[in-house]
């Protein structure tokens, strides 16, 4: 029997069966893709940033932590994770809980509920034995899924790289000023 005999011998109810086991069948498969493999995503980016405010010559710096909502839906942000990776890859990393400064009160307060499009800034202190002198090698947002959204390798290099320059040059003249001192 050719295909041509097959599909002259279906009746109406037949080929409605078929097409009704079609739409069915993608229903099936978009909803397990739509549910499991479609989750919202989050863009995450780390920098060392100044607040200035007028007439002040005081100057803050902060470990600036960003995270915008790419969707495609609500997504909830509930802590700040670190992650060190061993030197070799069959040892586990290190996972490290950052605590937020909740005293500062332009850092958004977690946990924070997030639309498509929004976005948190997340500041932590910028002293000697801050999150960066341990040198993570990702540094990301937890959400309530219990996924962590990591930051661009990037952008932690820069602000790793701008703390340990900050750092040692301040080191360095701290430890001239005590040897002139003497």
């Amino acid at each position: 029997m050719t295909i041509l005999e097959f599909i002259n011998k279906l009746k109406f109810s037949d080929v409605i069966a078929l097409l009704a086991l079609v739409v069915s069948g993608f229903s099936i498969f978009w909803n397990i893709y739509r549910d499991i493999l479609l989750k919202a995503r989050m863009k995450v980016r780390v920098q060392v940033s100044e607040i200035i405010q007028p007439g002040s010559t005081q100057r803050n710096s902060f470990i600036d932590i960003m995270a915008t909502n790419h969707g495609p839906g609500v997504i909830t942000c509930e802590s700040i994770y670190a992650r060190r990776r061993a030197l070799f890859r069959w040892l586990k990393p290190r996972y490290l809980f950052i605590v937020p400064d909740y005293t500062n009160p332009l850092s958004t307060q977690l946990p924070k509920k997030l639309e498509v499009g929004e976005k948190i800034t997340l500041f932590l202190p910028y002293k000697e034995k801050a999150i960066l002198a341990r040198k993570p090698t990702h540094l990301g947002i937890r959400d309530s899924f219990g996924r962590v959204h990591w930051a661009d390798s990037n952008s932690l290099k820069i602000a790793i790289k701008t703390y340990l320059t900050h750092f040692s040059e301040e080191r360095w003249k701290n430890n001239s000023k005590t040897k002139k001192n003497t």
